[in-house]
């Protein structure tokens, strides 16, 4: 009898702990298949990361970084020359001009302003209107003139003409002169100064006690000129002449006003960028 309740109990207790046994691997099954949910303690111990955009533009090409290697140089190299459209600096311009004209004769020789060519050696024709003093006619007169002015080296020599009479189309006095001169050119200005002889061809009065006879002439003379030009570029411009002539039966004493053209303009200057581009 005892035998058997221990029987019963031994089997009792074995089932007992068999159960106690298989329950926490349930338990342990059971929590591997469900997630964890995530704590706070994961923002202390994990690092902070940073995501950082992707760089959408394309890498520049060995061609467009030397594009822009070039227009860099030619920006700096334009700062240095300068601007057509700024105020001429006369004064500089003057200075350079002087140092020019003291070197030795070369027909060739240019100077650059606003970046353009001009013969520092050149010619230049003239023309206008104005009034003299005709003592052949005792009365005031309008003269029209034209002159052309001529280098051989750094000498200038002038030949013209000039009609003298009440009106333009109504002329007493056809007066042609040849001379030699002295030119000053600067970059805003010109004074030139000429002198040699004269032929005039025409009438003159003379009186006598009873009538006046309108007499033909043919005669050479002195003539001497005065000139000053205002430019409003380095080849053309406006200004001022002064003229007086001689001769045995007249004399002629006037001032004109005249326009100057010349011919130095030789086009814009050629820029060589291989030496800019050089130069930095």
């Amino acid at each position: 009898m005892i035998k058997r309740v221990l029987h019963i109990i031994f089997f009792i207790s074995a089932f007992t702990a068999t159960a106690q046994t298989n329950t926490p691997l349930d338990t342990i099954k059971q929590n591997t298949v469900q997630p964890v949910a995530p704590t706070d303690t994961t923002h202390t111990t994990a690092p902070i990361t940073q995501t950082v955009e992707p760089n959408l533009q394309p890498a520049p090409t060995q061609a467009e970084t030397a594009a822009d290697v070039v227009k860099a140089n030619k920006k700096k190299r334009t700062q240095k020359l300068r601007d057509p459209k700024l105020k001429p600096d006369f004064a500089a311009e003057n200075r350079e001009i002087t140092k020019l004209y003291r070197d030795a004769f070369d027909r060739k020789k240019e100077i650059v302003l606003q970046n353009k060519r001009y013969r520092i050696y050149n010619n230049y024709l003239t023309a206008g209107a104005g009034q003299c003093f005709n003592s052949g006619w005792k009365e005031i007169d309008l003269c029209t003139a034209f002159d052309f002015n001529f280098h051989a080296q750094k000498k200038y020599f002038q030949v013209g003409g000039t009609l003298v009479g009440p009106a333009l189309w109504n002329n007493n006095c056809i007066q042609l002169h040849a001379g030699w001169g002295y030119r000053y050119e600067r970059c805003n200005y010109q004074l030139a100064a000429y002198g040699g002889l004269s032929y005039s061809n025409g009438y003159y009065l003379q009186q006598t006690d009873t009538n006046i006879y309108k007499v033909k002439m043919n005669t050479v003379g002195a003539y001497a000129a005065l000139q000053y030009f205002y430019k409003f570029k380095f080849d053309y411009g406006i200004g001022l002449s002064a003229f007086f002539d001689i001769n045995a039966k007249q004399t002629l004493t006037g001032i004109k006003l005249e326009l100057f053209f010349s011919g130095a303009y030789r086009g814009f200057k050629k820029i060589d960028w291989k030496k800019e581009d050089a130069k930095y």
